[in-house]
């Protein structure tokens, strides 16, 4: 229980530093709203703290297995690689696709504030991710060379991820209307930011299969620990006064082609002839 409670208040911890250093840095740069509706502070704090725990939670199942060396320097790799690229850059920036009334035009007021936001966004979490990895240690690493396998496998996920977002929300429209657009605009700044998810996927995947006793278990590992770090920013919108059921549902249906990315991982690097391949783990 002791450990438990440790772990707990490092985790408050970790919230905190987001929760002083966000607000810190949108006053210092004056940044405008980008996303309409005002924020309810109680949510936005407990939503704060959830995305954080759960960060956590994540951080500390892979962290053994990444492959740098050093406490901070582990906790912002991961921090950049699979919060940033994986999820938030994405995620936000494909928000510019819903101001349909000023399309092909970058530099309106909604759009510079969305990439304010995202830029202090991604500041916050790399002090996010240092004091995250100085609080919880890990004093191993495991080498992750490069396979031919996994340049496939990045190189798909690139173009199938968005592919699939992109087939899986229209799919999904025809059951509950998502406020999706046929316009090209739409579908380039929503779907096309996704390519970052399909490509950093493959090398979560190969980290989190080390520690698996069957590759079922692999597949699952990981999109588990994908769905740590994914759904809470995909239901981010819910403190701005959105609806809560179409957020949710566009975050559960996209676990699907996250599934996909990983189990064409698995396949293609199954095929390669590289040791880490050939690990009985998984």
């Amino acid at each position: 229980m002791r450990s438990i409670a440790i772990a707990v208040l490092k985790t408050l911890a970790v919230a905190a530093v987001y929760l002083v250093v966000t607000p810190l840095l949108h006053k210092v740069l004056h940044v405008g709203a980008s996303i309409e509706g005002a924020p309810r502070m109680p949510l936005l704090v407990l939503m704060s703290v959830l995305t954080i725990g759960l960060l956590v939670v994540a951080f500390n199942l892979v962290k053994d297995l990444l492959p740098v060396r050093g406490s901070c320097a582990k906790g912002i790799a991961f921090t950049v690689v699979f919060y940033f690229l994986l999820v938030l850059v994405p995620t936000i920036l494909g928000m510019i696709a819903f101001e349909t009334d000023a399309e092909w035009r970058w530099l309106t007021p909604k759009k510079v504030g969305t990439y304010l936001t995202l830029l202090c966004d991604c500041v916050a979490y790399l002090a996010v991710g240092a004091v995250m990895g100085w609080l919880f240690p890990s004093r191993t690493s495991r080498r992750l060379p490069p396979t031919r396998g996994l340049a496939l496998a990045m190189s798909a996920g690139a173009i199938v991820f968005p592919l699939m977002m992109w087939a899986t929300m229209w799919a999904t429209a025809f059951l509950r209307p998502l406020g999706l657009r046929s316009s090209w605009w739409f579908n380039l700044t929503f779907y096309g930011p996704f390519v970052l998810t399909g490509v950093c996927l493959p090398p979560l995947h190969l980290i989190v299969r080390q520690r698996c006793a069957g590759r079922g278990r692999g597949l699952l590992a990981t999109l588990l620990v994908f769905a740590l770090l994914w759904l809470p920013i995909q239901n981010f919108l819910v403190v701005f006064g959105w609806s809560f059921l179409g957020p949710f549902i566009f975050s559960l249906v996209s676990l699907a082609p996250a599934a996909l990315i990983i189990a064409l991982t698995e396949a293609l690097v199954g095929r390669d002839g590289s040791p880490l391949a050939r690990q009985a783990c998984c």
